[in-house]
């Protein structure tokens, strides 16, 4: 896991392998596209997650997740933060149960 501008700053590996995922409240911030473009010259898969339809993320990325948790007047903003952690949940869910599935096909095989 990288902060955006530190990705940027170090030029963190990215191989065609990975799964980058950019999270933004807007889905217009700076740091977090500056990366997103370096993940897509290093073929990434590239997921978004956004409070924002039609933004320059969910435009961009290969697929993504619409928080849709309404219009945000501060910068730090409860409603959005609570529907990531969600989603984050939500996909470390689902990223275990493909593990688990895969297990056990291979011990049923493997018999």
């Amino acid at each position: 896991m990288e902060i955006a501008s530190d990705l940027l700053d170090r030029q963190g590996p990215i191989y065609r392998e990975d799964t980058a995922v950019f999270v933004s409240q807007s889905g217009e911030t700076a740091d977090t596209l500056h990366a997103l473009e370096y993940a897509l010259e290093n073929g990434a898969l590239c997921v978004g997650i956004t409070n924002t339809v039609g933004s320059a993320i969910a435009r961009h990325t290969h697929c993504g997740v619409h928080i849709n948790a309404g219009a945000e007047i501060g910068v730090a903003s409860t409603k959005v933060m609570a529907l990531n952690l969600f989603v984050f949940v939500h996909l470390i869910y689902y990223q275990c149960l493909t593990m688990l599935s895969l297990f056990i096909n291979r011990h049923t095989q493997v018999r």
